[in-house]
């Protein structure tokens, strides 16, 4: 009988569903960690802004200004962060990387600014470390999990939550103790010794992956086919109007909350914390429901319902009342961001889908760095109140634009669910 000797068993291929599959899970995890660290340092400068108009005297227009600061410059790299990623996709690592540091740089510039002008160009260095992390890390989930994206994008934002929670808690802990001046100089050192573990870790979760580079025909293509979708650019401009309702929001809510009734900074933070905190819970699960039947029917109560809540921050008593509806806007105040992500992703093509979250957070930008301006001159002339109904109006504005948004249901996975439609 001739012998056999057993052959082994093939080597899975870099496509396959094996190494790659735990590969993705691991980049997920990174990426979601990483945008934490972003977010607990941008959460964490609403509440510090309380300290430093206590601190300076300045006016709610001023105090609108270094928020649009914050946002204005961030919306000018978006375009040219998402072109570098989706056209040079080897440097998404080092783009991670440098979102982290210049949080880093901007906190340890602020308290040194001998001027107005000078902390405004400081704050607006967290603008360009915002927009430096999202076009990269979405568009490589997007690609990654192309019939898991509302749920993939919404776990990136459970990141995001977590340092939504941990920032303002954290920072209005060391304001107990320090100066606005000295919590932020002592804040600036973990950043960039978190910007390089970033940078380390990318590494090793994107290690023996195939970047995906877009030719530069196929892009121009792509992108001049997303500036004609109509449907994509009504989500650009109810992301826009969201965005801007959010501004506002987190540029007032803690200086209400400081200015006119008196809370320490610890207290504050707590309150910043929770209205972030639910999404913990409420993203991913609203992220599957959006897979599952349409990000519309989920985006757009989920706006109505913010914008019926907001001016209840005013009018809520101080206690219970005021807790109950800041936990309940956190169910669905920033999990709305990441399913219009989603939206504006379904409606365009693989090529651009980093440029597509880059579109849509100039967009952000746009209306963002302009609304705490006009928040503030409301709040001037007829009180903070008016900041609260002005994020009222624009929420409802943003799901109005997405109420008769109509889109084709998407191609099925293998698995049989859609991938995710209007």
């Amino acid at each position: 009988m001739e012998k056999t000797t057993p052959t082994s068993a093939p080597k899975p291929a870099e496509g396959s569903v094996t190494a790659p599959q735990k590969r993705h899970w691991g980049l997920l995890a990174t990426l979601a960690g990483g945008h934490g660290i972003t977010h607990l340092y941008q959460q964490a400068f609403p509440v510090l802004l309380a300290e430093i108009v206590r601190d300076l005297g300045l006016s709610s227009v001023a105090a609108g200004g270094l928020m649009s600061a914050r946002t204005l410059l961030g919306g000018a790299v978006n375009f040219p962060v998402g072109l570098v990623s989706d056209t040079w996709p080897h440097r998404r690592s080092l783009l991670l990387m440098l979102s982290v540091a210049f949080f880093g740089v901007a906190f340890l510039l602020v308290p040194l600014a001998p001027s107005y002008a000078l902390m405004a160009a400081a704050v607006a260095l967290m603008g360009v470390g915002t927009s430096s992390w999202h076009p990269p890390s979405l568009s490589l989930l997007s690609r990654r999990f192309p019939d898991r994206r509302g749920f993939v994008v919404a776990l990136h934002g459970v990141g995001g939550s977590v340092g939504d929670t941990i920032g303002p808690l954290a920072i209005g802990a060391m304001l107990l103790a320090l100066t606005w001046r000295g919590a932020m100089q002592v804040s600036a050192i973990p950043a960039f010794v978190l910007a390089v573990a970033v940078w380390f870790l990318l590494r090793g979760a994107m290690k023996g992956a195939v970047a995906q580079k877009a030719s530069l025909p196929a892009y121009g293509s792509a992108l001049k086919k997303a500036a004609r979708n109509l449907p994509f650019l009504l989500v650009v401009l109810a992301s826009g109007l969201r965005s801007a309702g959010y501004a506002t929001l987190i540029t007032f809510f803690p200086i209400y909350l400081r200015q006119d009734l008196d809370f320490n900074p610890a207290v504050v933070g707590g309150y910043v914390a929770l209205l972030t905190a639910l999404g913990l819970a409420s993203q991913p699960l609203l992220g599957v429901l959006s897979d599952r039947f349409g990000r519309k029917r989920v985006v757009v109560p989920g706006l109505v319902a913010v914008s019926l809540l907001s001016p209840l921050l005013f009018w809520a008593q101080p206690g219970w009342q005021l807790l109950l509806v800041v936990a309940t806007m956190g169910l669905f105040v920033y999990a709305m961001s990441a399913i219009l992500l989603a939206l504006g992703m379904d409606l365009t093509g693989a090529e651009v889908q980093a440029t597509t979250v880059g579109v849509l957070f100039a967009s952000n930008t746009l209306f963002s760095s302009a609304a705490p301006l006009v928040a503030g001159a409301l709040v001037a002339s007829s009180g903070v109140q008016a900041a609260f109904y002005w994020v009222a109006v624009c929420f409802m504005a943003s799901a109005i634009v997405i109420l008769p948004l109509r889109v084709r249901p998407r191609p099925r996975a293998a698995t049989g669910r859609p991938l995710g439609s209007a």
